[in-house]
């Protein structure tokens, strides 16, 4: 997709395509953050079983893992 859109040139057209992009971010976004205390609190849970688990990275796998992702 991306080198079909690489052949346009209306700036209309690629700003149309950047703004529904932002759009589903911005619902994906949303839609992971926890809409009443019950849901928060099953997060927390399954966060507190991870830590317990072993199941936890350190900020310098985190970076790397979303350095790697966005290379792509």
């Amino acid at each position: 997709m991306t080198e079909w859109l690489v052949k346009f040139k209306d700036e209309a057209i690629l700003s149309r395509v950047e703004a529904l992009k932002k759009g589903n971010l911005e619902q994906i976004y949303l839609s992971r953050i926890p809409r009443t205390p019950s849901v928060m609190q099953k997060k927390l849970d399954y966060s507190n079983e991870d830590i317990a688990a072993g199941r936890v990275l350190t900020q310098s796998e985190v970076k790397n893992f979303f350095e790697d992702k966005f290379k792509k």
